[in-house]
């Protein structure tokens, strides 16, 4: 899959560095020049996220 693909499924979250679900939380500091990006392909916690339709994964309980 390309990498635009998953730019544009919306599952990004611009801005972030830091990301928590279930009670479990994962943060990273960036280095100085260094960029990071976080994608939220879970669909029950982002229903924007097309990246589970465009893999084929997007059935309940996968």
């Amino acid at each position: 899959m390309p990498f635009n693909t998953l730019l544009l499924s919306g599952c990004l979250l611009p801005g972030e560095t830091s990301f928590g679900e279930s009670g479990g939380k994962v943060r990273i500091q960036p280095k100085s020049g260094e960029t990071l990006l976080f994608f939220s392909i879970d669909d029950q916690s982002n229903s924007n996220c097309g990246f589970r339709q465009v893999l084929g994964i997007n059935q309940e309980n996968m």
